[in-house]
């Protein structure tokens, strides 16, 4: 695999170095030299896991993949880098026009002005991209059931409680500071979802996250993921509307996002810093 890997990785650079001077030619997104690297990559990648007789380790492997998606971020960084910026609106031209600019128009104005940020999102949407597959926790049938059939059962008997046992079934019973948890059943699946969660934040797929803390009966996890979109109402922002009648009816839904992400934010870091909650807030404020 080595020598074939090798020899064709000495072609593509032989070509583009024939195509030195066409820069649009070697930063093609399909067809310049990165992307032809990465796809050699993802082409040995195809062919050694399809194949019964590889040789071919588990390392190697991994190896490859990190080559193809280290082509896949130059790609993505260089083109930026050696072009020429479009011109875009200032965020105080915006708020000179109107002071009431959403905050998801104002974040894409800012981005837009500086460099550094717009190449920071890209390798943010470069990790998202790169990210491991996320795994799906077992279906749970209820929320917390094992520990709500021990508390239920020291109510109904007075015997009471398991000693360690939550006594609520607050989404906060176990950060009272008494040293109580879970029943372990309970507990195992709290770390899967959190384990979960993390892999789809990492990912960038919030929607997803979203959908399973509902399936998890834990919706106020699903409303404080979706406390990180930003505050966007089109219906006030300066844009260009389509003559279709599209984007009015859009409007018409209202505002989306969150209006007071600044306070969520803020709530989030101190959040974070609680290692049962770190997982999922650390990495969406």
């Amino acid at each position: 695999m080595s020598e074939s890997l090798y020899s064709s990785c000495a072609e593509v650079l032989s070509v583009c170095q024939a195509a030195k001077d066409d820069l649009a030619a070697l930063l093609d997104p399909n067809t310049g030299f990165a992307p032809r690297l990465r796809q050699l990559c993802r082409d040995q990648i195809t062919e050694a896991e399809n194949s019964a007789s590889s040789d071919v380790s588990q390392e190697e492997l991994d190896v490859l993949r990190m080559e193809a998606n280290t082509w896949g971020l130059l790609q993505a960084v260089v083109p930026a880098r050696k072009t020429e910026p479009e011109p875009h609106v200032h965020p105080r031209t915006l708020l000179a026009k109107n002071p009431y600019t959403p905050t998801s128009t104002l974040a894409q104005a800012i981005m837009h002005s500086s460099v550094l940020l717009t190449e920071l999102v890209v390798v943010r949407e470069w990790l998202h991209e790169t990210a491991p597959q996320p795994q799906h926790p077992e279906a749970t049938t209820g929320y917390w059931k094992f520990t709500k059939h021990n508390v239920m059962q020291a109510l109904r008997t007075g015997s009471g409680l398991r000693e360690g046992l939550v006594k609520e079934l607050d989404p906060d019973a176990m950060n009272r500071g008494d040293g109580r948890s879970l029943a372990a059943d309970d507990a195992g699946s709290e770390k899967s979802l959190a384990q979960a969660l993390y892999s789809f934040v990492r990912a960038g797929r919030l929607d997803d996250a979203v959908e399973l803390c509902r399936k998890a009966h834990q919706p106020w996890r699903a409303a404080s993921i979706r406390g990180s979109l930003l505050f966007q109402w089109r219906a006030i922002a300066n844009e260009q509307r389509d003559d279709d009648g599209i984007d009015d009816a859009e409007d018409a839904e209202g505002w989306q996002g969150n209006p007071r992400r600044k306070q969520w934010k803020s709530t989030c870091a101190r959040a974070a810093l609680n290692v049962r909650y770190s997982t999922i807030f650390a990495p969406t404020c």
